[in-house]
């Protein structure tokens, strides 16, 4: 089907273009869904965070230093994993849905080239749209980094706290705390880092042709040039856009 739209009419092919938006919708809820639940997560991890810090009680010889680690790398290592849901899965999944579209615009001129024009104006956005989950978990990281450099580590040996802890298991819980959040900084930034510098984040786009590239690159050079005037007669429309795009294959 993906190199014969030109068997289909007009009216099969604009109904076989729409349907693709189906699946956009269904990855566009997904996510939507996603961010909610995001939001909720930090809001709950940020008021545990100040419950450890400032109000937890300290009868017991604690001084809110693994609570509050605790609490905060919760919180970011929730966000992570639904950032990891919504712009590693879902948003690759949506990627592949809207790069198909727009090869199928490649492939047949007949389309109005809506994908193309969106593509043209706005390339890729995964890096902005993961600034929801970055910005949270730079600030949560910061926290981290906070209390595990300024807070003195308490004494939470058996003789003087109601946990039944260590000086040592805590020495080893608060370095993995640190360690795991660097990583997931590093992985974060990274992403961020490579969606900058490449228009194709998506693996799907190594299944197209190099000409649909070529066609690509040649409609973003010509998105920084003047817009033409609208043919006013419906032949010489007709006529541009045949020579705008490829010919149907």
């Amino acid at each position: 089907m993906i190199n014969n739209t030109e068997r289909l009419n007009e009216a099969e092919l604009i109904e076989f273009y729409k349907n693709l938006r189906a699946f956009e919708t269904d990855y566009d809820r997904s996510q939507g869904g996603l961010r909610y639940v995001a939001a909720l997560w930090l809001l709950a991890g940020f008021g545990a965070l100040a419950y450890a810090l400032f109000f937890l009680p300290r009868e017991y010889g604690t001084n809110g230093y693994i609570e509050g680690l605790a609490a905060a790398w919760l919180c970011l290592f929730g966000i992570f994993l639904l950032w990891i849901l919504d712009q590693i899965l879902y948003q690759s999944l949506l990627h592949s849905v809207f790069t198909f579209g727009l090869y199928i615009e490649f492939r047949d001129a007949r389309l109005p080239g809506l994908r193309r024009a969106l593509y043209l104006r706005h390339k890729n956005v995964s890096m902005f749209m993961s600034l929801y989950y970055i910005l949270p978990v730079g600030v949560l990281s910061a926290v981290i980094y906070l209390i595990y450099f300024s807070i003195e580590v308490p004494n939470l040996s058996p003789a003087n706290s109601h946990y039944a802890i260590n000086q040592m298991f805590l020495h080893y819980l608060d370095s993995w705390i640190l360690l795991t959040t660097i990583l997931i900084d590093v992985v974060m930034i990274s992403y961020a880092g490579f969606a900058v510098i490449t228009d194709y984040p998506n693996r799907s786009w190594k299944i197209y042709p190099d000409e649909f590239f070529s066609w690509l690159k040649k409609d973003i050079g010509r998105s920084t040039e003047p817009t033409a005037r609208a043919p006013d007669d419906p032949e010489e429309a007709r006529a541009s856009q045949s020579d705008d795009g490829p010919p149907a294959r």
